[in-house]
């Protein structure tokens, strides 16, 4: 899933890199209205890299975890997920829990990235559309869904 999120803003880039001005809308008003401005270059290497970081961060963390003391793991009933029957199957879990988090903030950043190219473009008046709020709030249902069944896992000891 990663790689093809990787791909998607690799593609998404490579389409509209070559239609976008030099100065690009970089900043809106709470309504909409282009407020700063910036170098098409420039907004590109801070989605590009922020992207990057958000995956790199998320797998390192999640492959790392295995190695913190276990009273850096902050998991409910903790002795219990983290003794030696359970380790593995525990560590695999908040590993793929990182990796989707990590993937549902690169998606939801995709969105943001895609809805400033198209306020960019030529012959648009440079508004931001209303799509972010869609990204945003498809976000926060997420990782609110995503943590409440994170949590409920954890504390339950019966499994």
């Amino acid at each position: 899933m990663t790689a093809l999120l990787l791909g998607l803003l690799v593609l998404q880039t490579a389409h509209y890199y070559p239609q976008l001005p030099e100065r690009m809308v970089s900043q809106w008003s709470t309504g909409g209205e282009p407020n700063s401005y910036t170098g098409k270059n420039e907004l590109m290497g801070v989605f590009g890299g922020t992207s990057i970081l958000i995956v790199l961060s998320m797998h390192v963390l999640g492959l790392r975890m295995r190695r913190l003391p276990e009273e850096k793991i902050n998991i409910p009933h903790r002795q219990h997920w983290l003794s030696a029957e359970r380790r593995e199957d525990t560590f695999h879990r908040l590993e793929t829990y990182m990796l989707w988090c990590g993937n549902m903030t690169l998606l939801f950043i995709l969105g943001l990235f895609h809805g400033v190219l198209i306020a960019n473009l030529p012959g648009r008046d440079g508004r931001l559309s209303d799509s972010g709020w869609f990204w945003g709030l498809g976000y926060l249902a997420y990782l609110t869904i995503h943590t409440i069944r994170f949590t409920r896992f954890f504390r339950n000891t019966d499994r």
